[in-house]
């Protein structure tokens, strides 16, 4: 291995060190509300039309009307913007087994949008989303685990 190489690496470990310390220094509580919106919206909602719509199939149990009808209060598209509204229907279609509503009620309970912060119900919701293989809420779990402390792990793997 030559000098240049040496060097390289360990401007590369430096800089993972200090990108490491800054994301410690983080508080949760700073994330802006619009990191609540996870998965790009499959259907925007603009028209009262498609609201009315998605709200007559949420009602109905249709768990994938009930995950849109929450993106569409998380974003407030076609609805007035209302995180705890937003969260009741991701709840709804989360009880369901809709994975992208579960990554987003958990990603709700992490950042407290509509709901009251707690990291064991995010990692409940994240995980769950996480087992159905949606990426992004692997992603978050990971930072949700970091955030736990031992006393927060234990009580969630003994749920």
């Amino acid at each position: 291995m030559n000098w240049l190489t040496v060097v390289k690496l360990g401007y590369v470990a430096f800089f993972l060190a200090l990108s490491a310390i800054a994301y410690s220094l983080i508080d949760p509580a700073s994330v802006a509300p619009v990191a609540f919106v996870a998965h790009p919206v499959n259907a925007t909602v603009v028209q009262p039309e498609d609201t009315a719509r998605l709200r007559t199939l949420a009602q109905q149990g249709d768990a994938q009307a009930e995950y849109q009808l929450g993106r569409a209060y998380a974003t407030g598209r076609g609805v007035t913007l209302n995180d705890t509204t937003a969260a009741a229907w991701y709840a709804k279609a989360s009880a369901r087994g809709n994975a992208a509503a579960q990554a987003e009620l958990g990603w709700a309970y992490y950042i407290g949008a509509g709901v009251p912060r707690s990291a064991a119900s995010a990692h409940h919701w994240l995980a769950l989303a996480a087992a159905h293989g949606d990426a992004q809420a692997a992603t978050r779990l990971a930072v949700v685990e970091q955030t736990l402390a031992p006393n927060d792990l234990a009580t969630v793997y003994h749920r």
